[in-house]
């Protein structure tokens, strides 16, 4: 189904091979032979998406079942979207051309709050009406899951439905309730009121906010009979295999990598991440269902790299065994091992030497803040001491590159906490010439994010502009060269279209607020996480497809 014009459009712009699909791994079907199509949206460009296990766990568990056509649409780059806007192309499926607006349901992956504008921004351009209650027979169902759902309201407005929490052993019952829908012309408020019993889906229809003085105190149910929503949650991991025959990219992605989660959930409570707050409990994968499974998947994909994924790695209770055992399968196939959460206080001399036995791939330590009193302020309880010690032990090993990531704007944040971030950065480059050669130590930084869904909100951040240009909190503090203060950009720490956390409601902002570009700067170096689309709003939305799964 890809036309002429697509081939035109992409041969007219940088990366073209992240549009036409034909990936090792995809699975491409008749669409006479499927009873029901899903658009699998993640919306972010393709590096990103690609790297997204989410994504890999869905399409893997639903794109086997022959009733369903699952295609992946992603996002394109700024400069597909403008030559999209211009000539009224709607975005497209990888696997078949199909258009956005032609699915019967459209499925959203979100992340984070920044990809929201980007959700809107991709149902205009598909020409489906953005509001549930503009939508009718010929439009398609829009659904929305990810960690950004677990407080679905901003959107509320937009989605037919909402997946609060892990998606494993729901997405089955909701593909089946979606074929019964569309076969039997149901209308869409007898689909929001079954779909309404299944554990873990929010239908926005059945509810009602209440605000006072402009937050939102209580999302009301219209009927008292809708139950109540509750966070779905997968008691047991190892019931469901991880993601194998993953779609091999055709484009590098930021993670280019066997990605298998080892755990879920996490015990430490740093009060900045959300994460930590919205997966647990703490489960998990059995150590031998880890090690099969990553032996098939590079076996499947031929990647060299494998990375142990979890919210802190070092925390799994058969970490060293689990990375020994690897090792000792993948040395011989010279596939490295990366574990990319790791606390310093779960670091031991033995894991460190079994990451490094095929290469090193980098090493990231994260203090998060300065000084100890801030650490402290954060829950993240990590002594000076154990930061320093491990830099040393790291460099002694042969790295010769450490980066430390802080956030800066914390509550209760004082110009000594900044100021601790460039020593604390000159104490650890100073240990690279102790090691087997001369090392660095980057000290990138980020603002936090404040949410609903998170505690520790305290005063507000920096907004963007207050920080000079070039000159990072605490780089007057750097006093060896080898330690790197890179950038001096302050990222925002939520859309300025959007609202604050717990002030509002998406949906009732005007739209082209929500749809203006949201230019933060720095951005054109390449593709970045919660990159805004652009683009205008046309007139009037247009249907692309007939009858789905009823009217309202």
């Amino acid at each position: 189904m890809r036309t002429v014009q697509h081939e035109r459009l992409i041969c007219a712009v940088e990366k073209p091979a992240r549009y036409v699909g034909g990936e090792a791994g995809g699975v491409v079907k008749d669409p006479g032979q499927v009873r029901l199509s899903l658009a699998l949206v993640f919306p972010e460009v393709y590096e990103i998406a690609m790297s997204h296990l989410g994504l890999k766990v869905l399409y893997e568990s639903l794109a086997p079942r022959p009733e369903l056509a699952v295609e992946r649409v992603f996002a394109p780059w700024t400069d597909l979207m403008d030559l999209m806007d211009q000539e009224g192309v709607p975005p497209w499926s990888l696997e078949s051309g199909r258009p956005l607006g032609d699915f019967d349901v459209i499925g959203f992956s979100l992340p984070y709050e920044l990809t929201y504008t980007n959700l809107l921004h991709m149902l205009r351009l598909a020409g489906v009406p953005l509001r549930r209650a503009e939508r009718g027979p010929g439009h398609p169902l829009v659904i929305a899951g990810g960690p950004a759902m677990v407080n679905p309201e901003p959107l509320a407005d937009f989605l037919d439905l909402a997946v609060v929490g892990e998606a494993e052993e729901l997405i089955h019952p909701l593909m089946d309730l979606f074929l019964e829908a569309k076969e039997a012309g149901w209308q869409r408020g007898r689909l929001y009121q079954e779909a309404s019993r299944i554990e873990g889906v929010y239908a926005p229809a059945l509810f009602e906010p209440v605000y006072e003085g402009g937050r939102l105190m209580e999302i009301r149910a219209l009927d008292p009979q809708v139950p109540r929503v509750r966070r779905r949650i997968v008691a047991d991991l190892n019931a469901h295999q991880p993601p194998l025959n993953v779609v091999v990219p055709s484009v590098k992605p930021v993670h280019d990598r066997v990605g298998l989660e080892v755990a879920r959930g996490c015990t430490r409570g740093c009060r900045f991440c959300q994460a930590g707050y919205i997966y647990r409990p703490v489960r998990e994968r059995a150590p031998s269902a880890v090690l099969e499974a990553a032996l098939k998947a590079l076996d499947l994909t031929g990647l060299e790299e494998l990375a142990l994924l979890s919210l802190s790695t070092g925390d799994y209770s058969c970490v060293q065994e689990l990375a020994t055992a690897l090792m000792d399968a993948l040395a011989a196939r010279h596939v490295s091992l990366s574990l990319p959460s790791l606390r310093v206080d779960s670091l031991s001399d033995q894991l460190i030497e079994q990451i490094k036995r095929v290469r090193k791939t980098g090493f990231t330590l994260a203090p998060e803040a300065g000084s100890m009193r801030l650490r402290q302020v954060i829950n993240k309880d990590l002594s000076e001491e154990q930061i320093v010690d491990t830099a040393r032990r790291v460099f002694g090993l042969g790295w010769n590159l450490i980066k430390l990531y802080f956030m800066i704007g914390l509550p209760t944040e004082t110009d000594q906490d900044l100021a601790e971030i460039g020593r604390l950065c000159s104490a650890v480059a100073a240990l690279s010439g102790k090691g087997r050669g001369r090392g660095r130590a980057q000290a990138p930084h980020g603002l936090p994010v404040g949410g609903p869904d998170r505690p520790g909100r305290g005063p507000p951040a920096p907004e963007p502009g207050q920080v000079q240009p070039g000159r990072p909190p605490g780089q007057g503090q750097v006093e060896h060269p080898g330690a790197e203060h890179p950038g001096g950009r302050v990222e925002p720490r939520r859309p300025p279209a959007l609202p604050g956390p717990g002030t509002g409601h998406v949906g009732r902002l005007p739209l082209r607020r929500l749809e203006r570009p949201v230019q933060l700067p720095g951005l054109d170096a390449g593709p970045q996480p919660g990159r805004p689309l652009r683009g205008g709003i046309p007139a009037r939305p247009r249907a692309r497809r007939g009858p789905a799964l009823g009217p309202h």
